[in-house]
């Protein structure tokens, strides 16, 4: 008999001190997705972001559903039979403000053979908490977690992993749509020299944002979209692309003034 099975957390989040008055309604819930992180941060900016991360599965992530579903305490499911009901939905709700956020966050389906039959499967999935002081720190301390681990190995005080990573990578950035900066992370295998270069829909170089020889490891650029380098771009669709070696990516975003 095979079975199909979902892996997920069920997490209630407040991230505001509790001293002002119905301090919970600052609290919003969000989502972004590399890798997959469920996470609350205080509209005020009062209170750091706190969240949930999916950093790796027994099964390629790529190919398997991801929910994530926020719920205001009364609307919560109130029983575990539920919740595991909706970890299948592949909901994606993001972003709304709430109260006393419960953030349903999970994967899958893992075609398994149940425990309760001969030759069981196991099923492996990490998730890792993650807090910062704000939203875009937020989502880079959760790359470094999936890279420690898959890496293995802790970060160097210049926020380089401490091993030689896998896999050239080129993240999407975050906030995305954004205005007027964003952070743009990569990471390179072996060392050499990289570009990484912005581009608007024309195919016309509006930045250069690195040109010069690196070593292995990951970095992160911000990008300032109203500096005046970079021209003061206007509100559109933009492309940033590495190139490493052998290596090209290209990953688009989009400025919202």
């Amino acid at each position: 008999q095979i079975d199909s099975a979902y892996v997920g957390s069920f997490n209630e989040f407040n991230t505001n001190p509790i001293s002002p008055p119905n301090y919970y309604l600052r609290n919003i819930a969000d989502y972004f997705g590399n890798p997959p992180t469920a996470f609350v941060y205080d509209s005020a900016l009062v209170a750091p972001p706190v969240g949930i991360s999916l950093l790796a599965t027994s099964a390629s992530i790529d190919p398997l559903r991801v929910t994530f579903r926020w719920y205001p305490g009364p609307q919560s499911p109130n029983s575990d039979g539920t919740r595991y009901n909706l970890l299948g939905s592949g909901v994606i709700q993001s972003p709304s403000s709430t109260h006393e956020p419960r953030v349903l966050f999970g994967c899958g389906p893992f075609t398994i053979r149940p425990s309760s039959g001969p030759n069981p499967d196991t099923v492996e999935v990490v998730f890792a908490y993650v807090a910062a002081h704000n939203v875009p720190e937020l989502m880079l301390h959760a790359s470094r977690a999936r890279e420690i681990y898959l890496n293995g190995g802790p970060t160097s005080v210049g926020g380089e992993f401490g091993n030689t990573p896998a896999s050239f990578l080129l993240e999407q950035n975050y906030p995305n749509p954004f205005n007027p900066s964003t952070v743009i992370r990569y990471t390179i295998p072996e060392d050499g020299e990289v570009t990484l270069n912005v581009f608007d829909v024309t195919g016309r170089e509006t930045a250069t944002l690195v040109h010069e020889f690196k070593k292995a490891g990951s970095y992160e650029v911000r990008f300032n979209a109203t500096s005046k380098s970079e021209g003061r771009l206007s509100s559109g669709i933009y492309f940033y692309q590495l190139k490493s070696g052998r290596f090209t990516d290209r990953k688009k975003m989009v400025l919202l003034k």
